[in-house]
């Protein structure tokens, strides 16, 4: 009977340990950008239609394509992509078009290089044309009241593991080797 309460006195604890724990891991993401926002407004709609979306609010998320700090602000050009429940950008070759972000502080770009996710909440400001080689592309203007710059992905190294860790054929076949 002893037994019994300890084995599920220690279940209980934890199950509180792990869930504590997975709530801790969500923490640090802001609460704007991690809720989705009552509309899904996406930037090839606002740049077929402006007027319409001025003021209001987005959450969009993408690659960073370039950065440019002015006096006042930062600019960041952001190849967008679809964003995942947490509001991370899920990466990969689909597109929903590109957009500025507009900062009101300087970010440094060492740490927002190119090819970093981000995701940003703010609201449509205006659409403005700029020039992608040849092309007049029209860009969203979002200014940002919150954004948050998503850890860089680490690769991992095949070869960490032994050799039994991966496939039967690995010592003779091995996708990523290039012999």
């Amino acid at each position: 009977m002893l037994m019994n309460r300890l084995h599920s006195y220690f279940q209980y604890v934890a199950a509180l340990f792990i869930i504590a724990a997975l709530g801790a891991c969500a923490t640090h993401i802001p609460e704007q950008i991690r809720a989705t926002p009552k509309e899904n407004i996406l930037p090839r709609q606002v740049q077929k239609a402006p007027q319409v979306f001025l003021g209001k609010t987005i959450r969009w998320g993408g690659t960073v394509i370039a950065i440019k700090n002015h006096k006042n602000e930062t600019r960041l050009t952001i190849l967008s992509q679809m964003l995942n429940r947490f509001g991370q950008p899920a990466g990969g070759d689909q597109s929903n078009g590109r957009f500025i972000a507009v900062v009101p502080q300087f970010l440094d770009p060492a740490i927002y290089a190119k090819q970093r996710s981000i995701t940003v909440v703010g609201t449509v400001n205006k659409v403005e044309t700029k020039k992608i080689d040849d092309f007049a592309y029209d860009y969203p203007i979002i200014k940002v009241t919150s954004h948050y710059l998503w850890p860089p992905e680490r690769e991992i190294d095949d070869d960490f593991y032994p050799w039994f860790w991966h496939d039967p054929w690995y010592p003779y076949y091995h996708p990523h080797s290039h012999r």
